[in-house]
């Protein structure tokens, strides 16, 4: 399986939603906020408190640069 990764002509501070996220991984949203509610996957925000779930481009980097995504599985190094 290729690695996945932000390309590389976004800036750090292109906000990514959820479901673009979920689109680069080939995730389901449902599959991204499970994994939040167990404590894994990258730092989520939303714009005062409300709306959509984003990250940076800059976070999905970091996220995806100290884990191991494995077929919708993830283990964190």
């Amino acid at each position: 399986m290729a690695a996945k990764s932000v390309p590389s002509h976004w800036d750090d501070n292109t906000i990514i939603t959820i479901d673009e996220f979920g689109e680069m991984l080939g995730l389901t949203e449902d599959q991204l906020q499970e994994w939040s509610s167990r404590g894994v996957g990258p730092r989520w925000h939303r714009f005062q408190g409300k709306g959509r779930l984003y990250l940076t481009a800059a976070e999905a980097r970091r996220y995806l640069t100290t884990s191991n995504f494995i077929g919708g599985e993830i283990s964190v190094s």
